[in-house]
Order: structure tokens, then C-alpha cells, then sequence
């Protein structure tokens, strides 16, 4: 159960949990995946049903997901509230560290509705501009070349990752880009 629960933690399935000791913890993990399955299941016959059966019959699609799952949707969904949390509090509490500060002043800055409504598309301009120019092949590498720092996977994203033959080295990866509206993954 040891190595068992330390992964799913370190999935992030705890994550919603006050911390406490080890065993507290292990406690909750296992409570967590013991409480997801479905036993009358034949795990010979339908594993899925078993180990996530009564997770699936609880749980209802949010609304505004087209899916949803118990593993890394669910998970990442909690690390999304955890790191929220965690930004909220560099707001309300920064302290003396300068890094929170920082942490916290970003945070607020892009939380700020009212601004953001009033300056509508104007930040976006001139990169609009960018795009606006491309005529031709060479010109339309030059907006990917403009883009690419603003994080903007226009044609393909580029990454440095370990080398899948050789993880003793980096390379470079490629891969293809979305439309330059969130895709729901990343490059």
C-alpha cells in the first residue's frame, strides 16, 4: 500500500485533503480508490468497472466539460483549484518575499475584469498586425517567429525533451501547432 499510495499522491489524488501525517494521508489515498470501486465488478471481465465503477455511477459531467474522467481530467482539475488557491492567498497574505509579492501582483493584474473589459482587444493589436502581414510564405514565418515568444503555437510548437532512445541527452521535439486558440493540451 506504501508505493501504491505514494503515486497516487503524487498524482495529486490527496491533493484536496488538509495534509497530515503519512499514514493520514495514506489513509485518505487508500479510502479514495477503495471508495472509486465497483467490487461486484469481475475485474476479468470489465476492470474499468471495477476499479472506477462507483466513481463513474457518483459523478456527473460538469457542465462545461465535453469529458470527464477519474484520472488525469479529475487531477488536473484539482491541481487547477490547489494552484488558484495558492495564487489568491499570494494576493491576500504576500508577506515580506518578494517572489509572492510578484506572485500576487501578477495574479491581480490578470484577475482585474473590469480592466481587462475595458481594453477589450487593444493589448492583442499588434500582434493582429503580425498576422495581418503575412502575404506569402517567408512573411508568414516571420509572424510564426513573432508569435512563437508570445506562446502562441502558430504551425507547430517546438520543446527541448529528453531524446526517447537516449534519455541520457535532450533534443529537440516538434510538434504540430493548434489554430492559436486553447487546444487543451500543451506543446
Amino acid at each position: 500500500m506504501k508505493i501504491g499510495a505514494t503515486i497516487l499522491i503524487a498524482l495529486g489524488l490527496a491533493s484536496q485533503a488538509a495534509p497530515g501525517t503519512a499514514a493520514e494521508v495514506d489513509k485518505r489515498v487508500a479510502d479514495a480508490v477503495l471508495g472509486a470501486m465497483d467490487r461486484t465488478a469481475d475485474p476479468c471481465a470489465d476492470f474499468y468497472r471495477f476499479a472506477c465503477g462507483s466513481w463513474i455511477d457518483k459523478t456527473k459531467l460538469p457542465a462545461d466539460q465535453s469529458r470527464w474522467g477519474r484520472g488525469f481530467t479529475e487531477i488536473a482539475e484539482r491541481n487547477r483549484l490547489a494552484l488558484r488557491d495558492i495564487l489568491e492567498e499570494a494576493v491576500r497574505n504576500p508577506g515580506d518575499d518578494p517572489g509572492t509579492k510578484k506572485l500576487g501582483a501578477f495574479y491581480s493584474a490578470c484577475m482585474d475584469e473590469a480592466k481587462t473589459d475595458s481594453l477589450g482587444a487593444a493589448p492583442l493589436r499588434p500582434l493582429f498586425k503580425h498576422v495581418e502581414s503575412a502575404a506569402d510564405a517567408k512573411s508568414l514565418m516571420k509572424v510564426v517567429g513573432k508569435l512563437t515568444p508570445y506562446g502562441v503555437p502558430a504551425l507547430f510548437g517546438a520543446a527541448v525533451v529528453p531524446d526517447f532512445k537516449n534519455p541520457e541527452r535532450n533534443i529537440a521535439y516538434f510538434t504540430q501547432g493548434g489554430l492559436g486558440l486553447p487546444t487543451g493540451t500543451t506543446t
